[in-house]
């Protein structure tokens, strides 16, 4: 923000068309979130310019511009004192309740069993690690491989044109050519 002037059109345009929200994942975790969708994209674009950061994307016949995390409570704070008492008001729980969560690590690599309860570390853990260093609990891949060979005929088709494959070349390999 460079003006107060600049602050204070950015707060009254949040204060009739923004939003100021929460999102959670599937672990049920919380993101704070700040987004303003209209149809003039100039006006859109122009807040965008004044704030420095988050998106502009087009979709559902509007224009949005969305923050979220760290940018969206950098953008309540401050819009905080130029906003009404309800808004004023849902900004201080959003950010009350943001602050007061642990810091977060990266929920991959924080997990200690996969979401049928196998251990992903320790002596009794059956997990492969990709290239990117990825975990996965085999005993379940093992059961989806299970599953989807009996639900799915492309599936076995895919699989068994593999195996050919593989005997073919290893064929070849043993005879030279």
């Amino acid at each position: 923000m460079t003006r107060a002037s600049d602050l204070a059109w950015l707060a009254g345009l949040m204060e009739g068309e923004g939003c100021f929200t929460d999102t959670r994942d599937r672990h049920g975790r919380m993101n704070i979130r700040t987004s303003l969708a209209m149809n003039d994209r100039d006006v859109v674009e122009r807040a965008w310019m004044l704030a420095g950061f988050g998106a502009v994307r087009y979709g559902s016949g509007q224009w949005w511009w969305t923050t979220s995390g760290k940018q969206s409570a950098l953008l309540m704070v401050w819009l905080y004192g130029h906003l009404g008492e309800r808004r004023s008001a849902r900004i201080r729980g959003l950010l009350t309740e943001w602050l007061a969560l642990p810091p977060g690590g990266h929920r991959e690599r924080d997990k200690t069993h996969c979401k049928h309860n196998h251990p992903l570390s320790g002596p009794d853990a059956d997990v492969r690690v990709n290239a990117k260093g990825h975990r996965a609990c085999r005993v379940c891949a093992r059961a989806w491989a299970a599953w989807k060979t009996a639900n799915d005929p492309a599936f076995v088709e895919r699989k068994r044109a593999k195996d050919r494959e593989r005997a073919r070349r290893k064929a070849l390999e043993r005879f030279g050519r």
